[in-house]
């Protein structure tokens, strides 16, 4: 979706029809299988109730990936993906961190989906000049979430506590 996005002028016709409907085909496509639950081998577990990184990174590709081609896309699939991930990504994936800063998951999680959310929220907003409630939903918790990142590093590793390696 980035590189699509950065490198749109000096793409070939071709290439633009390629990257596209790849992008369709085993990104967003795959997003509305996840999200309707209709392929048992792919489900969108993480969709559900889910506040943390899988979310965040979930939502936040599917959404970059709609963004980029949403002017271009004639099947309707990233006008679908938006109409699920945006909301979806406000319930749960902003929601991560607690009121405190501090993160639901370990400090790589955290950086994890702290990063996909980010990236979503700026994409958005770059694009339609809203960020929909990514940043302000729980702006207490995002806000100081740098915080839980300074306290959970020591003067030589991260803090060592649930599946964070040291």
């Amino acid at each position: 979706a980035i590189a699509y996005d950065w490198l749109h002028d000096i793409w070939s016709d071709d290439q633009k029809t390629t990257i596209k409907s790849n992008m369709i085909k085993f990104g967003l496509n795959r997003g509305v299988i996840a999200y309707t639950n209709s392929d048992n081998k792919f489900t969108g577990w993480w969709t559900n109730n889910t506040r943390g990184n899988w979310n965040c990174v979930c939502n936040g590709g599917l959404t970059l990936g709609a963004l980029a081609i949403i002017g271009e896309d004639d099947t309707g699939t990233a006008d679908q993906i938006l109409g699920l991930t945006v909301d979806n990504a406000v319930t749960n994936c902003a929601q991560a961190m607690s009121a405190d800063g501090s993160s639901r998951e370990t400090a790589n999680y955290d950086y994890f989906g702290t990063t996909g959310h980010a990236e979503m929220a700026s994409a958005l907003l770059t694009a339609t000049g809203s960020e929909f409630g990514l940043l302000e939903s729980n702006k207490a918790g995002i806000s100081l979430n740098g915080l839980y990142r300074m306290y959970v590093q020591g003067p030589a590793s991260l803090f060592a506590y649930g599946d964070h390696g040291p």
